[in-house]
Formats: structure tokens, C-alpha cells, sequence
């Protein structure tokens, strides 16, 4: 298990609005399993920085939640 720190950002781009910056920053936990199957499990909460629309917005702080599986070689 491997605690993370991360911050990402892009650039995306929609025909009726143009290009538009998407930041967002967060904490994770990183499961890993190399030795058998090369995979890994990630657990990250992140708070959308610019770009995101949240109108459920709580004092400023909208968290999204991933859960993903990913492998690597």
C-alpha cells in the first residue's frame, strides 16, 4: 500500500466553449500487486482546482471520488 499525493491538470476542447483548463488536486492510496498479476488498485479523492463546475459545492470544497484498476508492465 502506497499513500499518494497528486495534482493534474489539462487542456480540453469543446466547439461552443473553446479550450478550457481543468486542474484539480487530491490524495490516494495506491494498492500494488506486482509480483503476481502486475495490476493495481487506486482509491483517490480530488478537489477539482479550475474548470469544474460543483453546484454542490460545501464552503468552497467539492471532492470527487475515483476507484479505478490499472496494470502496468
Amino acid at each position: 500500500m502506497v499513500p499518494t499525493a497528486f495534482v493534474d491538470a489539462a487542456l480540453a476542447r469543446d466547439d461552443t466553449k473553446g479550450a478550457t483548463a481543468l486542474a484539480s488536486t487530491g490524495l490516494g492510496v495506491r494498492l500494488l500487486v506486482p509480483r503476481f498479476v502486475r495490476t493495481g488498485l487506486r482509491i483517490d479523492i480530488a478537489q477539482p482546482l479550475t474548470g469544474i463546475n460543483c453546484p454542490a459545492a460545501t464552503a468552497g470544497f467539492c471532492p470527487g471520488l475515483n476507484i479505478g484498476v490499472f496494470q502496468f508492465f
